[in-house]
């Protein structure tokens, strides 16, 4: 249908060639999807497209081109400019380079030093490369200036109950990302995560269980599979497993955790 709408002169083709290039992203038939996306022309939906490009240039393996596209990406204001950081981070990520993406967002930071989006993307690099110190301060400035990021609190609190011996601190804060945000999966998944590391686990099954009933995330199997076997319930644990495994083969998470089980 969309590709008759351009064949009929559909009024806005840069919308449905952008369409196109989504439909195949999602698909991933990427070099399908990088052909439409470049075909936008300059216009109201040009920006959104070449940042599209790019990130699809990098799942191909194109990194540097993909930079180099944004590179030469024209932007109108911060906003623009922190989308095109954002996108050249995102590409240096999925392609394992945490080191580049951290320069990336750490030298962006000096010039927009409170950009939200920036801070948090930098913490979440910085947790890469175990550099929880920076991901601490980053999140707290990022709640100082945005003081109902949900998000932020959820990331600072799993952070503190999973990688340091931190809990009581790390569950206070994810109390507080979840008042704010009460059905987002992820803050589900952290507080029953938080529950399980304290020993509670009916409260962990519960909080997971929420978490996976909205989301089917391989990370939020991995946790509720491992507190179900904590729990004696080692047949439900498995079929989570196993389940979630089908989905998504690729899940280092997810592999890990079974393997630790398996034997």
């Amino acid at each position: 249908y969309l590709g008759q709408s351009l064949e009929h002169g559909f009024a806005d083709a840069d919308l449905v060639r952008g369409y196109l290039g989504q439909i195949n992203e999602g698909r991933q038939r990427y070099d399908k999807a990088l052909e439409w996306y470049l075909q936008v022309e300059p216009g109201e939906h040009y920006f959104e497209a070449r940042l599209k490009a790019a990130v699809v240039m990098g799942k191909l393996g194109r990194v540097d081109d993909g930079r180099a596209l944004l590179t030469q990406l024209p932007t109108s204001g911060e906003a623009e400019q922190v989308q095109v950081i954002q996108a050249e981070a995102q590409l240096l990520r999925e392609a394992k380079r945490y080191q580049d993406a951290y320069a990336v967002l750490g030298a962006a930071l000096v010039k927009m030093p409170d950009s939200g989006e920036l801070l948090y993307d930098h913490a979440m690099i910085a947790e890469r490369l175990d550099k929880l110190d920076v991901l601490e301060a980053d999140l707290r400035r990022l709640i100082k200036l945005e003081p109902d990021h949900a998000h932020a609190y959820n990331a600072l609190g799993y952070t503190l109950i999973d990688r340091t011996d931190r809990l009581d601190e790390g569950i206070a804060l994810l109390e507080k990302a979840l008042k704010l945000s009460p059905d987002d999966a992820f803050i589900l998944d952290s507080m029953g995560w938080a529950q399980f590391k304290a020993k509670h686990l009916d409260r962990a099954v519960g909080y997971l269980k929420q978490a996976f009933g909205r989301r089917a995330d391989p990370e939020i199997a991995a946790h509720l599979g491992e507190a179900l076997w904590a729990a004696g319930q080692r047949d439900d644990a498995r079929k989570v497993w196993q389940g979630s495994l089908r989905e998504h083969p690729d899940s280092d998470v997810l592999q890990e955790t079974v393997s630790r089980f398996s034997h």
